[in-house]
Formats: C-alpha cells, sequence, structure tokens
C-alpha cells in the first residue's frame, strides 16, 4: 500500500465542499474527516464511538474520549478540545439525536445496518472521490488524516521549542498519538521532512552567483599533491590558530 500523503488547509476545505462528500450525509462526512484531523485517531477507532463516550450524563460534549486502538485492543484517552471538531460533532450528534438515535450505546456514526457503524471502505471510498474531484495530487485516504494530523502537532512543539521550552517534539507527538516507539511516530512527518530538506535547498536564489565553483562539492583532490602539501597545510593551520592575546586575530 503506498504511503498516505498529508492535505494542506486549502485542500480541507475544499474537500468539506465536494459532491463527494454528499454521498450519505454531508455533515456525516464532514464530522468524521474533521474528527480525525482534530483528534489524530484512526478511522477504526473513531467508528468504534458509542454515544456515550462522547456526550456525559449532563448531555454535554466531553472535554476527554477514550478510544479502543486498533492494533491491540487498549484503550488511549485524547482531549476533545479543538473547537473545529467539537462543533461538527456536537452539530452532528443533535441531528442523528432528531432521527432517534438517543442511547449511550447508539454508534456516533450509524450504517445501514441497525446498531453498526459505518464501514472504514465506506469512509475511504468517499473519502478518495473527493480527493479526486479537488485533483489531490498525492495518495489519498483516511489515513492522510492522522498524518495531516501528525504533521501539524509535531509543528505546533516545534514552535514551541524555538521559543525557548525545553521539549522534544518527536516526544510530544509519539505521547500524544499513542505510538509505541519514536520512529513510529517519526514515520508520520516524513514527508514533512522532506518538504524542509526541499526548502533549505531552495533558500537565496539570488545568491546563487557567490557559488565558489563545482570543485566545493567534493573534498577529494589529487592524492599526490595532499602528499606533497601536508607540510605546508600544518603550517598554515598553525600560524590561523586563535591566540587570545594576540592583537589581530583571524575570526
Amino acid at each position: 500500500m503506498p504511503a498516505r500523503d498529508p492535505f494542506t488547509e486549502d485542500q480541507i476545505a475544499a474537500m468539506l465542499k465536494t459532491n463527494a462528500f454528499g454521498i450519505g450525509d454531508r455533515l456525516r462526512n464532514q464530522t468524521m474527516f474533521l474528527s480525525q484531523l482534530s483528534f489524530g485517531v484512526r478511522i477504526s477507532e473513531l467508528l468504534r464511538l458509542r454515544r456515550g463516550d462522547v456526550i456525559d450524563g449532563t448531555g454535554e460534549l466531553r472535554q476527554r474520549v477514550t478510544f479502543t486502538r486498533t492494533k491491540n485492543g487498549s484503550p488511549h484517552t485524547v482531549d476533545f478540545v479543538n473547537e473545529l471538531g467539537r462543533d461538527y460533532m456536537l452539530r452532528w450528534l443533535r441531528h442523528i439525536q432528531d432521527h432517534g438515535f438517543v442511547l449511550a450505546t447508539d454508534p456516533v456514526f450509524p450504517g445501514h445496518i441497525a446498531g453498526k457503524s459505518l464501514t472504514r471502505q465506506q469512509f475511504n471510498h468517499i473519502l478518495h472521490r473527493a480527493a479526486v474531484e479537488i485533483k489531490f495530487p498525492g495518495w489519498s485516504g483516511s489515513h492522510s488524516c492522522r498524518k495531516t494530523w501528525a504533521v501539524n502537532t509535531y509543528k505546533f512543539y516545534t514552535r514551541k521549542n524555538r521559543m525557548g521550552e525545553d521539549i522534544d517534539p518527536l516526544q510530544q507527538l509519539k505521547e500524544a498519538g499513542g505510538w509505541k516507539t519514536l520512529e513510529a511516530a517519526g514515520k508520520y512527518i516524513r514527508s514533512m521532512l522532506v518538504d524542509w530538506r526541499e526548502s533549505q535547498a531552495a533558500l537565496y536564489p539570488n545568491l546563487q552567483a557567490m557559488l565558489l565553483g563545482p570543485d566545493c562539492n567534493t573534498v577529494r583532490g589529487e592524492k599526490t599533491s595532499f602528499q606533497n602539501s601536508h607540510m605546508i597545510d600544518r603550517a598554515y593551520f598553525k600560524v590561523m590558530d586563535f591566540n587570545p592575546t594576540a592583537t589581530n586575530n583571524h575570526e
């Protein structure tokens, strides 16, 4: 299976308006899409949610929601505070309440079979059609949502680190996403690191004329010239050594 690519904010906005998202119920599809993007869970974990998982005894949306991990069945609790995700979730729950889904055991995203949720394959089909509709250039699927969340979460912690907070962005991402290892978390931001390499390579295009020439791309020279000049090289670098008592220092 090819690696899924993350979405940009412009692509997310375009996806929400596609005809594909109108398949079945537009609000349902939008809520599922934004819930994944907001909370970083796998689609199969999202589809297991029951009404009682997200609404407390007073009818309010919970601040923290516990999901069941797909791979080992263990619980994974995440903060449920993103305003965009909460807004759509609340609207959707009110909508299905009007259609009789009022019990704590009712699925949050009901499918055609009574008591059952929509399937992962059905949502992936909708997501893929929407991606084709907006001419998304990469590979798309429900895992694109989790990868999008991971990339943006990592960027958030990176900004905090650069502002002086003593945190490890990758460690924070690992804990927030529920991965067991840093390596597993790192796989989700690999495409972003590639973009950073490309952005670094493209810096200062107007200074290309200052390049010293193609010889600077290698440290290898003719072996005989290096051997014959090593005494001269040592003498040169001895002179260039920093001397704190000298009045003229090379910095």
